[in-house]
């Protein structure tokens, strides 16, 4: 389909792969047999060789599963919607280009798919624009959680001073974290990150000893109490901890970097 030229650009989209990919598999085959023969792309001749003559067996496992993973396209209001022409994603490099995605939230449960398409896209344009972007593109994302694990962000993380990108992630508890990306993962975003607020509840101590322990230890006067083995009129200072409880807000993790 990208390599077609009897295909026009505005038509080569996911929508249209749906279409294609929902030949019958019998068909298919035929299908890839006139590409690997009559395509001008060698690229695409290869990629059709490899796949017309597999063995029944793996054919339909791989065909079954590319019908799987795109099943979500074949609704037509979530194909519309990555599928669309009213703005080129390359024009957030300008710096005039402000994109809201407002997916209702049971649809997000249901098709993650379809969350991780559109921020995938949308960090893939930094990426093309290789540094050559006005300021920086903040990707503020709330419940990022109904994503699930997304390499992509891990990559945008890593790299993506580099491009201009700089991430606000939030989150509901500290839970939500450490299920998307695992324990080990949680600690590479407190490790690549440059600041985060506290998660909630007030009374998961769990949930706030991260934060304390990072903040230190410090101490505090009571200047109604004396020390015992003081005879001084000076107050007692004691050692605590500078979080005792955590304030009622989403955990925020947050990467960035200084503009080149």
């Amino acid at each position: 389909m990208l390599w077609d030229p009897q295909v026009a650009p505005e038509h080569k989209t996911l929508k249209q792969l749906r279409r294609t990919l929902v030949t019958p598999e019998g068909e298919m085959r035929d299908r890839l047999a006139r590409i690997y023969t009559t395509s001008a792309s060698p690229l695409a001749r290869d990629l059709a060789g490899t796949l017309k003559d597999l063995v029944p067996e793996t054919f339909s496992g791989i065909y079954g599963n590319a019908n799987k993973d795109t099943r979500w396209l074949s609704t037509s209001a979530y194909a519309d919607l990555v599928s669309g022409s009213s703005f080129r994603i390359r024009d957030l490099a300008d710096g005039r280009l402000t994109v809201f995605v407002q997916v209702p939230l049971t649809t997000l449960q249901a098709t993650p798919a379809l969350g991780r398409v559109i921020v995938g896209a949308l960090l893939n344009a930094a990426y093309e624009a290789d540094g050559r972007v006005r300021g920086r593109i903040l990707f503020l994302l709330d419940e990022v959680a109904r994503l699930g694990y997304m390499g992509v962000l891990e990559q945008a993380r890593d790299a993506g001073r580099k491009y201009g990108i700089t991430l606000l992630l939030l989150y509901q508890s500290l839970g939500q974290l450490i299920g998307q990306w695992g324990r080990e993962g949680k600690q590479a975003w407190y490790d690549a990150t440059s600041w985060r607020l506290p998660p909630s509840p007030s009374s998961s101590a769990p949930s706030c000893s991260p934060a304390s322990t990072s903040c230190g230890s410090g101490r505090h006067a009571h200047p109604r109490h004396r020390c015992a083995i003081s005879a001084s009129r000076s107050p007692c200072w004691k050692k605590r901890p500078p979080i005792s409880t955590c304030a009622r807000s989403p955990v925020r993790i947050s990467r960035t970097g200084n503009a080149n």
